[in-house]
C-alpha cells in the first residue's frame, strides 16, 4: 500500500501510558485495549474513536480476536500476588474455547475461554528457558506457538482435544 492509497481516519487518546495489547470486534466497530499502566479501555471505532464510558456494555461484545491480557473474559488467568507484569502474552483460539498464556516463569498455560473466575485451572506446559514472550494459534487451532525471551527459542506446540483445563 502506497502512501498516496492511505488515509488518515482517526486517532484516540485516553490512556495514561502506552498501548500494549489491542483487538477488535467481530462487527468491526469497538475496540478493546490495555496499556502499560494497566488500564482496560474500550473506543467507538464507528464514533471516530470515542472512548466508552460505560465498560460493563463490552462484557458481552464478541471480540474477533482476543490478545489483551486484561480484560473480563480473560480475568481468571492472573495468578494469586501477581504484580501485572507476570502475564506477557496472551491468545485465545480460533474456535474461541482456548485461551494460550505465555508467563514470566518459563510457561505456558491452557485455560477453558472464557475465563472470568479467579484462581481458574489450567493445563501447564514447561520448556522454555527464560519468560515467555508471545503465544499465537495457527489458523486451524491445531499447533500453538511460543516464544522465548532470554533463550531466544521458538516452541511449537501440537494442540490435542482436551488440552483445555
Amino acid at each position: 500500500m502506497g502512501t498516496s492509497s492511505s488515509r488518515w481516519f482517526a486517532s484516540h487518546r485516553g490512556h495514561s501510558s502506552f498501548i500494549t495489547h489491542l483487538d477488535w470486534s467481530k462487527d468491526g466497530r469497538f475496540i478493546m485495549s490495555n496499556s502499560g499502566d494497566y488500564e482496560i479501555l474500550y473506543w467507538d471505532v464507528a464514533g471516530g474513536c470515542k472512548l466508552l464510558r460505560n465498560r460493563f456494555e463490552s462484557r458481552d461484545r464478541e471480540w474477533a480476536s482476543y490478545t489483551c491480557v486484561l480484560g473480563f473474559h480473560v480475568f481468571g488467568v492472573w495468578p494469586d500476588g501477581s504484580d501485572g507484569t507476570d502475564i506477557n502474552s496472551l491468545c485465545r483460539s480460533h474456535h474461541e474455547r482456548v485461551v494460550a498464556v505465555a508467563d514470566d516463569f518459563c510457561k505456558v498455560h491452557l485455560f477453558q475461554y472464557p475465563c472470568a473466575r479467579p484462581k481458574a485451572p489450567s493445563h501447564v506446559y514447561g520448556g522454555h528457558g527464560s519468560h515467555v514472550t508471545n503465544v499465537r494459534f495457527t489458523h486451524d487451532d491445531g499447533h500453538l506457538v511460543s516464544l522465548g525471551g532470554k533463550d531466544t527459542s521458538v516452541f511449537q506446540w501440537r494442540v490435542l482435544p482436551g488440552d483445555s483445563a
